[in-house]
């Protein structure tokens, strides 16, 4: 692997994550996302959790916790807006959750959109709809998804250990005698923009060039 060697310091990768919006994946998959009423914070999460059960497929509940944490990561590393776009994500017994994940799948049960057996997670309606999430969100979820694909849970949770949140998180709690800070918020001002996107004047023009996009496909 791994995702932070990888990925994040590969910078052909990262202009490839604000590529992928214009390439096959947008025009198949960005309308695939249920638009139910929520409250505003969870839209995003409802959103993302959708899109990813519809182009991945079943899996359990904490992997598709760790992807939708992960793909606000690599937002947040490539974009450089602190505030990610789910609102803010906690530590909880098993790493880093988005805020409002059980409340938006509590949801779902409900209203029959997934179902649960055990510690998966499954789609059953699919509907036609409008996408509450913009291209540059959808261009990382993708990108995570990705990444990840073929990987064990254990690799997906590593990789969410790693991230500078959860790292500053574990040592907080090396001085706390072993007791975990559950419901914790992770400090997203921690991330550090990627350094290709450090250069406001940087000139990606070249992006547009259809021999460039080529190579994306």
């Amino acid at each position: 692997m791994y995702f932070f060697s990888h990925l994040l310091n590969n910078a052909y990768a990262i202009v490839k994550v604000l590529m992928i919006a214009s390439s096959k994946h947008m025009g198949k998959n960005s309308g695939n996302i249920m638009n139910l009423s929520t409250s505003v914070e969870n839209k995003k999460i409802r959103a993302s959790l959708l899109y990813i059960l519809r182009n991945a497929g079943d899996m359990e509940i904490m992997r598709l916790a760790k992807l939708l944490y992960l793909s606000d990561y690599l937002f947040v590393k490539t974009f450089g807006n602190h505030q990610g776009f789910l609102d803010g994500h906690l530590r909880f017994k098993h790493g880093p959750v988005p805020k409002g994940f059980y409340d938006v799948l509590r949801e779902l049960y409900k209203t029959g959109d997934v179902t649960r057996d055990v510690y998966f997670i499954r789609l059953k309606k699919h509907h036609e709809v409008v996408s509450e999430l913009n291209e540059e969100e959808i261009a990382c979820i993708d990108k995570v998804l990705e990444e990840f694909k073929g990987h064990s849970l254990t690799e997906v949770k590593k990789a969410a250990y790693y991230t500078e949140p959860m790292v500053n998180i574990q040592k907080k709690e090396e001085h706390l005698n072993g007791l975990k800070m559950l419901n914790a918020r992770m400090d997203f001002n921690l991330i550090k923009k990627h350094p290709l996107f450090d250069n406001d004047d940087l000139d990606i023009s070249f992006m547009n060039d259809p021999e460039f996009q080529k190579t994306l496909v």
